[in-house]
């Protein structure tokens, strides 16, 4: 058995798709770099291929019912989230000189395990900076349960709608709104809605490609159009960010979805990915963790006088190896909580109050 079958065979789902797991990668691989001492800052590109995937995921995950969606959500993400932001805030409160912008306070502290979006010197919470992406996926994730409930068939439709209304308040709104109404009305609630318009393309079966090219070479042009694309991005993110103000994420968006797009057009077609499919499982470990780990290596770096590349490459490297335990690590907390007798209560009341308010 060669080693792409062993980790497609150890990490393969039904809801997981060759394509959409290269993206992860490459995206992730790219917030990485840019967070280097030799990135530009520009790592947002990432986020708004995660943001588009989450919107096409979700209505995939979510074909025959809302069974166990809040179970699968909250294994994934909040264990992660609530160890690092209870472990940040720890360091704040002894080392409060080691972050240039977060401030640890009661407020501040549950706001962030609540997913509450808050304005602290201009920057957005939460007390672990980068899960302020987390505030947006936990935000989708809500509005979609309950357009589900108003209609489960047409709950992406439904969301779209919202999304656009929200984002037509913030628009008019813009200088008026507080936090954390400014960050749910923020156009960047509309890349979900893209990757939904994916997911809705794809189901009517018009993203399909005939099996007549060879896969090998497919797999090759697809690796270099998403690396591609992702240069693209970031250039789009450097030029025109301050032309179009948070309207970039829209653009950014748009991007992301004609490359999801394409990944569901060919991913038949695709060969030998299984390493990439790994990666693209760890990318959300990696996403959380990375920022703090290449920051460390970097400051070390530069009482040692090392050179930036190879402080972003130790960086980088540290950061995968440290995620391959993390995933281990994880994956066993999200079986402990998948068979959690009171989460399963709670799922199964959830959806009788559901039934009952269909009837």
């Amino acid at each position: 058995m060669s080693l792409d079958e062993k980790v497609m065979g150890k990490h393969h789902d039904k809801n997981i798709f060759i394509g959409i797991q290269t993206i992860r990668a490459f995206a992730c691989l790219a917030i990485m770099f840019c967070h280097t001492s030799l990135g530009n800052g520009h790592g947002a590109i990432g986020v708004h291929c995660f943001f588009v995937i989450s919107g096409f995921v979700t209505m995939l995950s979510t074909e025959k019912g809302m069974d166990g969606y809040w179970k699968k959500r909250i294994s994934k993400i909040i264990p992660l989230y609530y160890f690092m932001t209870i472990i940040i805030s720890i360091i704040l409160y002894f080392a409060p000189f080691l972050f240039r912008s977060s401030e640890l306070r009661c407020d501040y502290f549950f706001k962030s395990l609540l997913f509450i979006p808050y304005n602290h010197n201009g920057i957005n919470g939460p007390i672990m900076a980068i899960g302020w992406t987390l505030n947006y996926e936990m935000f989708f994730y809500a509005c979609f349960y309950l357009c589900s409930t108003i209609c489960h068939p047409k709950r992406g439709v439904i969301y779209s709608i919202v999304a656009i209304i929200l984002t037509f308040i913030g628009t008019i709104k813009n200088k008026e709104m507080i936090e954390p109404f400014a960050a749910w009305c923020n156009p960047i609630v509309l890349e979900f809605a893209i990757g939904i318009f994916i997911y809705i393309v794809y189901q009517k079966g018009l993203l399909s490609i005939k099996e007549r090219y060879n896969g090998n070479a497919i797999s090759f042009l697809w690796i270099t159009y998403v690396t591609i694309t992702l240069i693209l991005m970031v250039m789009i993110e450097a030029l025109m960010k301050e032309v179009l103000g948070a309207y970039i994420s829209l653009v950014e968006g748009i991007i992301a979805g004609i490359m999801l797009a394409f990944s569901v057009c060919i991913e038949r077609l695709l060969r030998g990915f299984g390493i990439i499919v790994l990666f693209g499982n760890l990318s959300y470990i990696v996403y959380l963790t990375h920022y703090y780990i290449i920051k460390g290596i970097d400051y070390i770096g530069d009482i040692k006088g090392l050179s930036k590349i190879i402080t972003a490459f130790i960086g980088i490297v540290f950061a995968i190896t440290a995620s391959l335990l993390g995933y281990e690590i994880h994956n066993r907390v999200k079986e402990y909580i998948n068979e959690s007798t009171i989460i399963n209560r709670c799922e199964k009341i959830i959806a009788k109050q559901r039934d009952n308010n269909r009837d």
